[in-house]
């Protein structure tokens, strides 16, 4: 996972964890290269799977993986086709709405396009293009602050 809220995004552990605007529950953790390491044995391969996100900022970005291979380093590159990966924080037009600490209206950002993490039939979900994306709905996302939990 890359947090580009960080001054200098770097590898992390995804983690469970609830933040102002994170609808996930997946939070930014420790560093990822200081607690694990990746060896693929020859001719196997290895899938990852990068997870980014930005709450404050507009950022694009590439992302450039090291590795050695015996006594070689090389580097590769990853690109949208040849273009760089672009990311946005939400733009909320309407802020959800509760009743006590029950959501009785969502919250809405407007955008050309949007892509999704749809959960729902568990698993890792899948990633969508949102049908309607000029109302795209954002549960919590879009609130500007937390109910307070009633005692």
């Amino acid at each position: 996972m890359f947090n580009f809220d960080e001054r200098l995004p770097v590898a992390r552990i995804p983690v469970q964890g609830y933040e102002l605007g994170n609808v996930s529950g997946i939070a930014p953790g420790p560093l990822f290269f200081q607690e694990k390491r990746l060896d693929v044995e020859n001719g196997k391969e290895e899938a990852l799977y990068i997870q980014s996100r930005t709450t404050r900022d507009a950022v694009t970005f590439d992302i450039r993986i090291d590795y050695r291979i015996g006594a070689d380093s090389k580097s590769l590159t990853i690109s949208d086709h040849g273009r760089q990966f672009a990311l946005t924080s939400i733009n909320c037009t309407e802020k959800g709405r509760y009743k006590g600490s029950v959501i009785i209206a969502p919250g809405y950002a407007s955008y050309d396009t949007v892509w999704y993490w749809d959960l729902r039939g568990g698993g890792m979900g899948l990633i969508k293009q949102a049908r309607r994306p000029q109302r795209f709905e954002n549960y919590g996302a879009c609130v500007y602050h937390f109910p307070r939990s009633s005692k």
